[in-house]
Order: C-alpha cells, then sequence, then structure tokens
C-alpha cells in the first residue's frame, strides 16, 4: 500500500515524538523513534516528526505544559541531533505539539494561558532546534500552531507569527481541518458527497482562504 503512494509522489506523513517517552527516565531512549524511522526510510516515506507531551522530569501528567520550557526544548533539539546523525535529510520537517488549544491537550486551565504556555515552549524549542540543525549542517523547518479550531485562528497564528520570540522560527504555519467525521460516515456518505464537503461554500478552500492572511501579515 505505502509502495502505491510513494510510486504517485506522495511520500508524506506524520510522526508522533513522545518526549515522555524518550525521557520516560533521564536518559534518552530512541528505540521507538529509530525503529520507525528505519522503516519510514526503506518505504521511501519522508515524516513531518510531532514534538509533543511532558516528560516526568518536567511534571508529567496525562496532559500538560512542562514545567521548564527551555529544558523542554533541549530535549526537541535532542531529538533533531539523533535523527541528523543517525538518519540525516530524512526528517527535516517538526511540528511543535498538537492542538495545543485544547484543554486536553495542553491542560493549563483556560485557552488563553495554554497559548501563552504554548508561544514559551515553540520559542524555547524553536530556537534549539534550529540551532542544533545548524551545528548538525542539516536543514530543518519548524511550525505550528497545529489548532484544530479554526476560530481561534485570528487569535493563535498572530501570537505566533507575530510575537519576535518565535517568528525566526516558524517555517510553515499548519492547522488541522476536520470537514467530515464519523457521524457523516454514519448517515451513508458516499465519495460523491465527501468531494461536495471538501469543494463546498464551507470547503478546503474557504478555510485556506480563513488563514491565509493572518499568515501573510507576517511576511
Amino acid at each position: 500500500t505505502i509502495g502505491l503512494f510513494t510510486a504517485a509522489g506522495i511520500d508524506r506523513t506524520r510522526l508522533w515524538i513522545p518526549l515522555n517517552q524518550i525521557y520516560a527516565t533521564s536518559s534518552a531512549n530512541f528505540t521507538y523513534l529509530d525503529r520507525s524511522l528505519q522503516a519510514m526510510s526503506s518505504s521511501g516515506l519522508h515524516p513531518m516528526g510531532v514534538i509533543y507531551n511532558t516528560p516526568p522530569s518536567l511534571g508529567w501528567s496525562s496532559c500538560g505544559a512542562p514545567s521548564s520550557s527551555w529544558q523542554w526544548g533541549q530535549m526537541a533539539a535532542s531529538v533533531v541531533a539523533h535523527v541528523d546523525q543517525k538518519f540525516p535529510g530524512l526528517m527535516q520537517d517538526y511540528e511543535i505539539w498538537n492542538e495545543p488549544e485544547l484543554q486536553g491537550s495542553l491542560c493549563t486551565g483556560s485557552t488563553a494561558s495554554n497559548l501563552s504556555a504554548y508561544v514559551s515552549m515553540f520559542a524555547a524549542a524553536g530556537q534549539a532546534m534550529h540551532a542544533q540543525a545548524a551545528e548538525d549542517g542539516q536543514i530543518i523547518h519548524t511550525g505550528g500552531p497545529v489548532i484544530s479550531q479554526l476560530s481561534q485562528a485570528p487569535t493563535w497564528i498572530p501570537a505566533l507569527v507575530n510575537n519576535g520570540s518565535t517568528e525566526p522560527y516558524v517555517d510553515f504555519v499548519s492547522f488541522h481541518l476536520y470537514v467530515s467525521g464519523q457521524s457523516n460516515i454514519d448517515s451513508g456518505m458516499n465519495w460523491s458527497q465527501l468531494y461536495s464537503i471538501t469543494q463546498g461554500s464551507r470547503g478546503l478552500a474557504y478555510y485556506y482562504k480563513m488563514i491565509e492572511p493572518y499568515v501573510r501579515r507576517s511576511e
């Protein structure tokens, strides 16, 4: 199946990189990451790494921001160092966290405090990851804010792209768009209906045009 996709030029995928698993103890364990990257390398895939979760040493719980953004950023940079050494050029794109606006993601108590924590984490990780890549002689790209509640875009995207501590490290802006879901499938959605949803007045182009101005204003 993967061969069919790569033969068609579709060779991108997301790879979860849970720092609470890599740093379950004080010493990094990259076994899971190496196994996944080796399989992807052999299959011709180029993953986008998703750096997320908080290690026990920084106050891990089922969800929550790290007690030290700087230390969390250093751990993220260690992932870059490891990948650059063992799989140079394979993974060059990194998203920082996943859907941080959701209370089930950062769990700081409010969307505003989630945003404040995320900006701090992005600044620390973005700087450290880029510095590590430069030291390794590699090129990487970091991005976010990886939000799924697009009503929050007017707040979250400017907070990232118009902030001096984060803007230098925003190589791309990413968001999650769920135009359909299980309820549509349960009601008998077919391919024609899915096509109509994606191309309709509230389809993919609508949301792209909604997001694009917030990104462009930072240029």
